[in-house]
């Protein structure tokens, strides 16, 4: 065979592509064939706060307190095919979990694939051997649809700022709304697309315009359940400061995603003329490294001060300990942690 005949690489993908499909196929028939597990406390609470926003009540639970945990999309969909149509409740938020793993897994397989394609396969049977996924796919809570919106937005916010296309920025930061207004774990991930973007020295003109669209739409589209629990407790969902804070933090992200959607202005004239440049590119990268180590080292600030598990704080032998023994509940490692 030449370098050039092309059928060893279709027949690669073509064995990539049916080793993922055999992968998620098997979640599938495994998940949706095993026995429905009854609803824990968890379920029961978002359930009723579902059923109390279609009733026209708000988004208050069933013993009259405010859903300040997470966002209302999870119950809302959980509930709203039971209210609609009948169909029970239950069986829709399993249904809705096991399609969110199998779209978790085939997100995986596509990372992989972008890296290197022979990888796909290797990271769908991983997740589909991993005992957490498929624990949590039993069940009908957030995380793993949580998880699903969470890696769209992250590949159509890639692609958005690696085309400089704002219809994709707009459809990426509406998911991420729908992912944040889940569960509020994919705000750590809501800068990673324009950081990718900086160090990859996309040019300004494409990056700014689709970052620009991509944080207004994530705007618009969390503004309302940011200004119901102000409204309802008094303080910002998730930083803590008082309700009216909300209105400076608007218009400084407004004014943000402005300036990027009006780069292509205002740019050419502070850049000296011209928005390609490699000295501007370069200041671009720059920025874009030193933003993400200010990110990582911010999160890793947040984290390590946050109570979990063992109601210690972060990497200390209790909470490491605890970590292990949810793990592997027969390790006798806590025993090396003092425990």
């Amino acid at each position: 065979m030449t370098a050039a005949d092309p059928v060893p690489d279709r027949s690669l993908r073509r064995l990539v592509v049916g080793l993922v499909a055999v992968a998620v196929l098997t979640f599938l028939v495994l998940l949706l064939t095993a026995p429905a597990r009854f609803m824990g406390l968890d379920d029961a609470y978002y359930l009723s706060i579902g059923r109390n926003i279609l009733d026209g009540r708000g988004a208050f639970s069933a013993f009259g307190s405010f859903a300040s945990l997470h966002g209302p999309v999870w119950p809302v969909l959980v509930a709203a095919p039971e209210a609609w149509f009948g169909i029970a409740a239950p069986t829709v938020a399993h249904l809705l979990v096991v399609l969110a793993g199998a779209a978790v897994i085939l997100w995986a397989a596509w990372f992989a694939w972008r890296i290197e394609p022979a990888a796909a396969p290797l990271a769908a049977a991983t997740l589909v051997a991993f005992p957490f996924l498929v624990d949590l796919a039993t069940e009908m809570g957030l995380d793993i649809p949580a998880a699903a919106f969470t890696l769209t937005y992250l590949a159509l916010g890639l692609a958005a700022v690696r085309r400089g296309s704002i219809a994709l920025g707009v459809t990426a930061g509406l998911v991420f709304a729908a992912a944040f207004l889940l569960k509020e774990t994919a705000l750590p991930l809501a800068p990673v697309p324009i950081l990718a973007g900086l160090v990859r020295r996309i040019p300004a003109e494409r990056l700014l315009p689709a970052a620009g669209a991509l944080l207004l739409a994530a705007i618009l589209g969390t503004s309302w359940w940011l200004a119901i629990y102000a409204f309802e407790l008094g303080r910002v969902y998730r930083i803590g400061t008082p309700a009216w804070t909300l209105a400076p933090l608007w218009l400084a992200a407004g004014l943000l995603a402005i300036a990027g959607l009006t780069a292509r202005r205002w740019l050419p004239r502070v850049a000296g003329g011209t928005i390609a440049g490699d000295h501007v590119q370069r200041w671009f990268r720059a920025a874009g490294w030193i933003a993400t180590l200010a990110w990582a080292v911010a999160l890793t600030v947040v984290f390590a001060r946050t109570p979990n598990g063992t109601s210690s704080s972060f990497l200390t032998p209790a909470q490491i300990s605890a970590g292990v023994s949810r793990l592997c509940p027969a390790s006798h490692f806590g025993g090396f942690f003092g425990m």
